[in-house]
């Protein structure tokens, strides 16, 4: 587990001794050299792939004139062959994630590099001097919040591109519910804890949290996820949500520098207090609250259901799903079709095969009952009834959670602030969807991406999941046809794998396959869809479906 040890000093002490050489002279290149110089490391020189910068010079974020040189990477190696080389080229349209097939290049290549190397963007939170402040003393009032204020847990799960973001976002400004939006997106916690954390001085760890948390805290260089999602009316990144760290790190420390024994669900608590506290939401003596976890993947659970159940009085399991075809079409057209900066590589984020996580979705696997969620009560929101009869679903969900309704449920907010969607991921778009807005629901040309008789066969595969969930599904049973039968139909390619393999080619192209990845994605579909038709064991699905009830 040494990538969990590498920490910024590492890098930082290796450098300064050895000389920085970045790889890549773009946007999170000019970031990375920022930061380094903050930390004071000046850079040798930059590496890049583009014959058109090469022999240039990188300034202030730009290619200009003047400034640190820009060469190709076998010249760098031949005047720096000691220095540490960092990979700032980052694939996956934004999710801070270095490109490993060229850290893994250099590696072969004998150079000194980090694996993690990425990390000089999350330590970004040093440079707003929160360690100066860490340790000032906060003024205690009652309604603060503190870890044992939170005995109740909803854990949030979902079929990609489902709407647990627009559940989430209702949710957030519940008086009882306590919210961090999509956190469990972007942090491993479990994980972090088992393998780092329990090595680290309370300092540390505040700091290392601070990293969890970059998205939700202002910095000087505006790096946020949330960006992509989080909206004013006009189309513009709502930067208003975004909290102090300077008030969160003091918020946290003063948590957790009193226990003893850190936990992993202790520090989730404490996560979510100290937030509280940083937006300024108050706590009411007497009231329940709900701690709103959105594991944002479509499984059970990524935290241990032993520890939950020891901390929690209360846990609910809740699972928002959508019509699988509609599903299907929408998060293919999201993630690689439309055209903005990198979409057509956001299948192959991790593996390439990303489209089969989808459609193992759409086929319900997650949701078929089993001894994983024996006993959970997991109840499933459906994406339409959200869109057709907000207040409807929400009541039930606040029923299910025995908390009141409140009229700001049927407004999307973040810590008190509206915020609204984009309705398309181009940049040059700006028109925003609302709660309410119903133009994702029942599509009826899919010809882009699908054929009539790829919808049939879709169908076909989906109809069990889709009857589970109360869905329309007018074709016949699968499983009454022969296996011959099954395969002649499955045979013929679908419409939507010339766009999947076209996006795997080009991640080839661009060297961002790793070793043993594989483009060509017919044979998987099929054999996923007649496996899952032909099974003999088919456990039945969750079907506990909150649906909408009256006033």
């Amino acid at each position: 587990m040494e990538n969990y040890e590498q920490s910024v000093n590492d890098i930082v002490k290796s450098a300064k001794a050895s000389g920085l050489v970045l790889y890549g002279a773009g946007h999170w290149g000019g970031i990375a050299e920022r930061v380094f110089k903050d930390f004071g490391v000046s850079t040798l020189a930059f590496c890049d792939r583009d014959p058109g910068k090469q022999g240039r010079f990188f300034r202030a974020g730009k290619v200009s004139d003047s400034g640190t040189p820009i060469v190709p990477l076998d010249e760098a190696i031949s005047l720096y062959p000691g220095a540490v080389y960092i990979v700032t080229t980052m694939w996956g349209a934004g999710w801070n994630k270095p490109d490993e097939s060229i850290i893994l290049g250099l590696k072969e290549r004998g150079l000194k590099t980090f694996d993690f190397a990425s990390r000089f963007l999350k330590y970004i939170y040093i440079l707003e001097g929160v360690m100066d402040e860490i340790e000032i003393p906060l003024e205690e009032t009652e309604n603060k919040f503190r870890t044992e204020h939170i005995d109740n847990m909803v854990i949030l799960n979902h079929m990609s591109n489902s709407g647990s973001m627009l559940f989430c976002t209702l949710l957030n400004g519940h008086e009882n519910i306590l919210d961090i939006s999509v956190l469990g997106a972007f942090v491993q916690l479990s994980d972090l804890c088992k393998h780092k954390f329990k090595h680290l001085s309370k300092k540390e760890l505040v700091l290392e949290i601070a990293d969890l948390l970059r998205d939700y805290l202002s910095t000087r260089y505006n790096i946020s996820l949330l960006s992509k999602s989080h909206c004013n009316e006009h189309g513009e990144f709502e930067k208003r949500v975004l909290a102090d760290p300077r008030k969160f790190t003091r918020e946290l420390y003063a948590l957790i520098s009193e226990c003893e024994h850190i936990t992993c669900i202790f520090l989730l608590k404490a996560i979510y207090a100290a937030y509280a506290n940083t937006i300024g939401k108050k706590r009411e003596h007497g009231k329940e609250y709900w701690l709103l976890y959105d594991q944002h993947r479509a499984g059970f659970p990524s935290l241990s259901t032993w520890e939950l159940e020891r901390n929690f009085k209360k846990i609910e399991y809740i699972f928002i799903v959508r019509e699988p075809v509609q599903h299907f079409f929408s998060a293919l057209k999201r993630f690689i079709v439309d055209d903005y900066p990198g979409a057509k590589l956001r299948t192959y984020i991790g593996s390439p095969h990303g489209y089969l996580r989808l459609l193992t979705s759409d086929l319900g696997l997650p949701l078929e009952k089993s001894a994983e969620t024996e006993g959970k009560g997991i109840k499933v929101v459906r994406f339409e009834d959200l869109k057709t009869n907000l207040e409807g679903t929400l009541r039930a969900v606040c029923g299910a959670l025995d908390i009141p309704f409140d009229e700001c449920l049927l407004e999307t907010s973040v810590n008190g602030i509206p915020v609204y969607f984009p309705a398309s991921w181009k940049p040059s778009e700006t028109t925003v969807i609302t709660a309410g807005d119903k133009t994702a629901l029942n599509r009826r040309d899919f010809s882009s991406l699908m054929s009539s008789y790829d919808i049939l066969r879709l169908n076909l595969a989906f109809r069990r999941f889709k009857l589970a969930m109360s869905y329309d599904c007018d074709v016949p049973d699968p499983s009454d046809f022969s296996i011959e039968f099954l395969r002649e139909l499955y045979s013929y390619p679908f419409k939507f794998e010339e766009t999947i393999d076209m996006a795997g080619n080009e991640a080839l192209e661009r060297g961002r396959l790793l070793p043993g990845e594989q483009v060509g994605c017919h044979d998987n579909i099929a054999e996923l869809f007649i496996d899952n038709i032909t099974r003999k064991d088919k456990p039945e699905f969750i079907s506990e479906i909150l649906r909408p009830t009256g006033n």
